[in-house]
This record gives C-alpha cells, structure tokens and sequence, in this order.
C-alpha cells in the first residue's frame, strides 16, 4: 500500500479523533485474538534466540503480542542472533588488523567487510521488524494506550482523591 500508514480506528476513537464522515469507509478492522505470552517458543531456536525471545516477552508492551506474530517474534530473534554472530565475527577480525571493518580484496584493494554488511543488513531487518512488533519509542504510541490492570484505575483515582485539597477542607 502506498502512502502514510493509516491509523486504525480503534486509535481515532481513543484519541477523539474519530470523524464518521472521513472514516465510515473503513468498515470493521479485524483484530487478532490470543496473547503470545502463554505459547511456548519454537523448538528450533538455539539459546541465543530463546534467551531473545524470553526477553522480548517479558519486556513487549502488554496485550501486544499476539499468537498470529509469533513468525515474526522467531525472525527477530533469529535476525538478533545473526546480528549477534556477526559483531563477534568481525570483532575477532579486528583484533588482528590495523583497519578496523575493513578487509584487503584479492586485488588488493580495501573493501567493507561481509560481516560488517551483514551487520548493516540485519540491523535495517530488525529495525523493521521492531516497529511492527511496537519495540520502537516510535512505534509505542501508535498503539495507543494499553488497559489498565483490572482495580488499578480505580486505586489511583482514589489516591488522586485523596491528594486533592478540597475548599470545604482549607482553614
């Protein structure tokens, strides 16, 4: 699709942005059912990727992930462990050169490492995939806010209640 990203409709409505007029065309968006949380990893990852994956669970915004991205969860994963191979590949390379990412050509020329192209490569894949999974600062407030936890709401109204001065209060 070419063009901005449209924003979907259930972001209008939480921002009060939503117009009928602009938006009645959109119809029903669909929405993806079943956290990724309680799924268990792929049984191909190593434990590079396992330790990644574990990690972007816990630390993914809430209610975000969902069963149908897991494919994509498994090639960041797989993408961060190829990145991860490459920088320990090119570092050993490092230290045994004077040019740092760079290697001498059989024509004897310098060129750009592979590894440092892999690097280049892996990062723009992973940086794609980041913000369609919301990994991103930026991504993050496209996806509006998340709900509460049921009761939290409610005791910080309370607490705001609490710390309000009221004027029937004042000396």
């Amino acid at each position: 699709m070419r063009g901005r990203k449209p924003k979907p409709t259930v972001l209008h409505k939480l921002h009060g942005s939503f117009n009928v007029t602009r938006h009645r065309a959109r119809g029903a968006e669909p929405v993806a059912s079943g956290d990724l949380d309680d799924m268990e990893p792929p049984a191909d990852l190593n434990e590079h990727e396992l330790a990644t994956w574990h990690y972007a669970i816990e630390h993914a915004p809430r209610g975000v992930l969902k069963k149908i991205d897991r494919t994509l969860l498994t090639l960041w994963c797989k993408t961060a462990e190829r990145y991860r191979r490459a920088e320990a590949s090119q570092a050993g390379m490092n230290a045994q050169q004077a040019l740092p990412d760079v290697i001498r050509a059989p024509s004897g020329l310098l060129m750009v490492s592979p590894y440092v192209q892999i690097m280049h490569k892996t990062a723009l894949l992973m940086l794609k995939l980041a913000e369609q999974l919301g990994f991103t600062p930026i991504s993050r407030p496209r996806l509006g806010a998340s709900k509460p936890a049921p009761g939290d709401g409610d005791r910080w109204l309370k607490v705001m209640d609490m710390a309000r001065v009221r004027p029937s209060n004042r000396p």
